[in-house]
């Protein structure tokens, strides 16, 4: 569950407070000009700092709990994956922090999806659970748990620090492919709608 937990911690707080980024600093944006993306960017490297010291003591544990020196073998590969998931983070709190300068409803809209999100990511409810509600009800869950980026990044994350394993190269190509489109996404909605933040401020 910690395995779990913990990376869903980085992601889901990460968007939130990402998320107000500009919002929550209308005051110094409306007085002192700089690059705007500065504070959502700034805000997401502090958070992975965080991160990082989670994952540390995670890994002590683990290491103390049975794993001894196949965790550290396999830690060099967490640093690949911090960083994609930092990316993708990144990505969405930019459009997200776009998104509450205009619509202020979006912290209350992506309050009751990171809810949902957590349930379809494999941290509550294994891949095995979902393998038999397919096989019941003949709905591709498995499919859908498979391409979500939460479920991805989680279970790359137990790979190592629980199965002491490199994640396979399809949970790698997944990651890079939705990190690529929410930092591609977030460059291009920030870029055009940036601009025109401390008027709507």
């Amino acid at each position: 569950m910690a395995c779990g937990i913990i990376p869903w911690g980085f992601l889901a707080t990460g968007t939130s407070v990402g998320r107000g980024a500009l919002t929550d600093n209308a005051g110094l944006l409306t007085k002192v000009y700089f690059p705007r993306f500065v504070l959502p960017t700034s805000t997401i490297l502090a958070l992975s700092s965080t991160f990082l010291t989670e994952l540390a003591a995670l890994a002590l544990f683990m290491g103390l709990a049975g794993g001894g020196p196949r965790v550290l073998l396999r830690l060099p590969v967490l640093i690949p994956i911090v960083i994609l998931n930092t990316a993708f983070v990144l990505g969405v709190s930019l459009v997200l922090s776009i998104g509450m300068v205009y619509f202020g409803d979006i912290q209350h809209i992506w309050g009751i999806f990171l809810q949902l999100w957590l349930y379809a990511s494999g941290i509550v409810l294994p891949l095995a659970y979902v393998q038999q509600a397919q096989d019941k009800y003949h709905f591709p869950f498995v499919m859908i748990f498979q391409l979500n980026p939460g479920y991805q990044f989680v279970e790359a994350y137990r790979n190592v620090l629980y199965d002491f394993a490199v994640p396979p190269l399809s949970r790698w190509l997944v990651m890079l492919a939705w990190t690529v489109v929410a930092m591609g996404i977030g460059a291009l909605v920030f870029r055009k709608f940036s601009a025109q933040i401390v008027e709507e401020l």
